[in-house]
């Protein structure tokens, strides 16, 4: 006897709950419903089989719309009743409740999964879904800007485009002057005041779970992304960091290539119609990158190690990385992770996930000790003592690499109080390695290069 598995379950006999096993098959992929055998597989048969022969159809279609297929078998001089199912197109409840089928459980729709779930049976993605409050002024001119630079060698026409709203019409973003929830998301120069979810919190913690120093980014995911990979590299995970001209020389304890898939990845991929963000965990032996949402149903954990199917949550999102070139290969980002880190000598990363979220851990080597090369004074170079304590060195670079930013937002990301900042920038001024540039309420510090 076959054991139950997502296409499979095995009854004893029928209730009319048992409805709601034929809903999550419809909802899914289709299955089978056998009655008369046991959940550990032993036949027991059914009694009064041409009853329920009549019955179940019945029930099904009246009170489900749907039409299962039903047929009675003689096995070991027993009856026993088969019902299946074929997979629907349109969303199927039963007394107003949706299930689905995942592995050999019944499990209840809701919340974001609810509205994931639906949104994908009307063939919709939620970063398609028009964000009514959004208009015009709300998008920001600098990241539309980078954006065509970035796009210009996939879509060579767009530097032609002058106006944000024929930009985002060739762009799929918009529509007769309404913006979609992508176009907020990606261009908006704060999209956290029409999703305020649309985050991601780093946190440096012991491996005994103790917070150790934690920062919020937000703005656009553009912007989030830059963010987000200078913070780790500068405070999170540095490395030594040096210039020959203007080339940049890191030696990571993360390579950058790992560093930057992974968290396009928690950003274009996660579900946003939640009240969860995206978490990125530092301890002192490993790296995690958590987004919610699990993965689509058409894919295991299993698969992410392997080439496989691109299946974007936000096909928008994903569109628009792919025209800026910050995606190469859609169904590859996972397996080129795996690739790196076992070149650069790091353990296989792991892939996680739970009901509502999926998760990236890797380690920093094989015996958790850390990769040699990382924060002086650690476990063989590992991440150790907490967050590392950021330097005027530090400084100019976060400034080469963001310039225009003013005293108030350096002081913020790199953690640094007013007074030591304004001193470590005399310095820097002095030295001529950085000017301000701009007017007193607009302007900003920019760094010149050795």
């Amino acid at each position: 006897m076959k054991p139950e598995n997502q296409n499979l379950e095995y009854k004893e006999i029928w209730k009319d709950e048992y409805l709601k096993v034929l809903v999550a098959f419809a909802n899914a992929q289709g299955g089978t419903l056998v009655l008369g055998i046991k959940d550990n597989g032993d036949l027991v048969g059914v009694d009064s089989s041409s009853k329920l022969m009549e019955e179940i159809p019945n029930k099904a279609n009246n009170i489900l719309g749907i039409t299962p297929i039903v047929n009675r078998y003689n096995s070991e001089q027993k009856e026993i009743i088969e019902i299946t199912v074929v997979p629907y197109t349109t969303p199927i409840s039963y007394k107003g409740h949706y299930y689905i089928r995942s592995g050999a459980t019944v499990q209840e729709l809701k919340g974001s999964n609810l509205q994931q779930f639906l949104l994908a049976k009307a063939n919709v993605t939620w970063d398609e879904i028009i964000c009514e409050k959004a208009t015009p002024d709300n998008f920001d001119v600098n990241t539309i800007n980078k954006f065509k630079n970035l796009a210009a060698h996939r879509l060579p026409e767009i530097s032609q485009i002058n106006s944000v709203e024929s930009l985002l019409s060739k762009l799929r973003l918009s529509n007769n002057g309404a913006f979609s929830n992508a176009a907020v998301l990606l261009f908006c120069n704060d999209p956290q005041q029409f999703f305020i979810q649309a985050q991601t919190k780093i946190g440096r913690f012991d491996n005994g779970g103790n917070l150790l120093g934690t920062n919020l980014v937000e703005g656009n995911l553009f912007s989030q992304l830059q963010e987000i990979l200078d913070l780790l590299r500068i405070k999170y995970l540095p490395g030594k960091i040096s210039f020959e001209g203007v080339v940049r020389k890191d030696d990571s304890i993360i390579p950058e290539m790992v560093l930057r898939e992974a968290v396009i990845n928690a950003l274009i991929h996660r579900i946003y119609n939640t009240t969860l963000q995206v978490n990125i965990k530092v301890f002192d032996d490993r790296l995690e990158v958590q987004n919610p949402g699990r993965l689509p149903d058409e894919l295991t954990t299993a698969d992410l190690e392997v080439e496989h199917l691109s299946i974007p949550r936000n096909k928008l999102l994903a569109d628009c990385f792919y025209k800026a070139g910050l995606i190469e290969a859609w169904g590859r980002g996972t397996l080129l992770i795996r690739n790196i880190c076992k070149a650069s000598g790091l353990p296989v990363p792991e892939f996680f996930q739970d009901q509502h979220t999926f998760k990236l851990i890797i380690h920093f080597n094989k015996n958790n000790g850390g990769v040699s090369g990382g924060v002086s004074g650690g476990v063989s170079g590992g991440v150790s003592g907490g967050v590392k304590k950021v330097t005027l060195n530090d400084l100019y670079n976060y400034i080469l690499e963001n310039p225009g930013k003013r005293t108030e937002e350096l002081a913020e990301k790199l953690d640094l109080s007013k007074r030591t900042l304004e001193r470590w920038l005399k310095k820097l001024k002095d030295s001529n390695k950085v000017i301000y540039q701009g007017s007193t309420k607009t302007g900003g510090y920019i760094a010149k290069i050795d």
